[in-house]
């Protein structure tokens, strides 16, 4: 099996140990509180990347990890939440559509275009109440999703997938019946033959960041539902911070080769996890934060193409390094919604049995945001989804090639506030 169901279970206990870490310092209850029971409607929207792994079966299990795009998606959800204590499950329903392609494009001569297109998902989710207001949760189930490839070539041709998706993220109340959330979800698909039988395989995966607006019916508070109380002391989020983050992602590597009237494939692409440290400052004024933040990690995302003893091209991103100015607006005093963005430097390694390997620079920009909850007095946690855009490389080969890779991330993260 490819190392989707690795990804998505480490990245599915990441997001548990996270959210478990919560309720050790979210015990104490209050006697009364918001009840989340009761129906909902929201809509989302956000972006991502999508990577096909392809199998050549016929060639000795050869296969190439991966063919990426990426895009932007949106949809509809409704769903059912039941609270027990500071405790809350549920289920829901998505439809939505994932605009995430992969284009190879040969000007005048070859053009082709493969997009995911209709998505549906029902799903599980439990979380656990940080505040009575603010909800941290895991949530995971099955996908469905429609694939067209398109081209000037030849006659356009549709498959269907099916899969599992697992993520996670926080929501909070915005309103006495709205609800604001932020999301990060990886899904697996299995693998279709697109009418090859058994000389060809492709298996896609995604990883999507999404901002949710739901509208809850029902709920209001009664002495037989308990939360926790509030886990701040009142204070304000002014100070300096320090934290770990971790999560995963995809990259997708934009490659244009100049001298053949502009021809460039968007893209290859890989899938990983990643961590590392980050530390900032804050400061409030009135519901208003801004701040800034560094951050140093390693983000293990990478592309393979491998012939079973013959050949095997690893391409892997390494070392990566941000400064970032945030801008976060509280909704309640312990939670904040937030944008981020800024410098982004990341190394990128090409290893190989055929040559010796090769390491490459990138500067670049990201853009994102999240929502963060205190879960006591001077601890919070985060989820965030965050877009990094590198500028072009030529890795050695001057005028003739350009390699412009871009990432899609999720993480979830834990600060202490000093």
């Amino acid at each position: 099996m490819k190392n989707s169901f690795k990804l998505g279970l480490y990245t599915a206990l990441s997001l548990f140990t996270f959210v478990s870490a919560g309720s050790a310092v979210a015990a104490d209850f209050a006697a009364e509180s918001y009840d989340w029971t009761g129906l909902y409607l929201g809509v989302y929207g956000g972006g991502g990347a999508i990577v096909d792994n392809i199998e050549v079966p016929p060639l000795g299990g050869a296969n190439l990890n991966g063919l990426g795009g990426e895009g932007l998606l949106g949809g509809v959800l409704a769903g059912y939440n039941y609270q027990m204590n500071n405790i809350v499950f549920g289920l829901q329903g998505e439809l939505g559509f994932n605009d995430l392609h992969s284009e190879l494009n040969v000007p005048g001569l070859l053009n082709i275009d493969a997009r995911q297109g209709f998505v549906a998902a029902l799903s599980a989710r439990a979380g656990l109440l940080l505040t009575s207001d603010t909800l941290a949760y895991i949530i995971g189930g099955y996908s469905y999703s429609d694939y067209k490839l398109s081209s000037n070539a030849f006659a356009s041709i549709k498959e269907n997938y099916d899969g599992f998706h697992v993520g996670g993220g926080l929501e909070t109340r915005v309103g006495s019946n709205t609800t604001l959330r932020a999301e990060y979800r990886y899904t697996s698909y299995s693998g279709e033959d697109w009418g090859a039988g058994p000389l060809l395989n492709i298996e896609p995966s995604s990883h999507t960041g999404t901002v949710a607006l739901a509208y809850n019916f029902g709920g209001g508070s009664g002495s037989n539902v308990s939360a926790p109380a509030v886990a701040s002391d009142g204070s304000d989020w002014t100070g300096l911070y320090l934290g770990v983050y971790g999560g995963g992602g995809a990259i997708v590597d934009n490659i244009e080769i100049p001298p053949l009237a502009g021809a460039n494939l968007n893209g290859l692409g890989g899938e990983g996890l990643l961590g590392g440290l980050m530390a900032g400052y804050n400061y409030q004024m009135d519901n208003f934060v801004v701040g800034l933040q560094g951050e140093v990690g390693f983000n293990d995302l990478r592309s393979e193409l491998n012939v079973p003893g013959l050949l095997n091209i690893d391409a892997r991103q390494g070392f990566v390094a941000a400064l970032s100015a945030r801008a976060g607006w509280l909704f309640t005093p312990d939670a904040m919604a937030y944008v981020i963005g800024g410098y982004s430097y990341s190394d990128y390694k090409l290893s190989s049995n055929a040559f010796s390997s090769i390491k490459e620079t990138y500067d670049g920009f990201h853009v994102g945001g999240g929502l963060e909850a205190k879960v006591t007095a001077n601890t919070t946690l985060r989820a965030e989804y965050r877009y990094a855009s590198y500028s072009g490389e030529d890795w050695g080969a001057g005028p003739f090639l350009n390699i412009e890779p871009s990432s899609h991330t999720g993480t979830v993260g834990l600060a202490y506030m000093f």
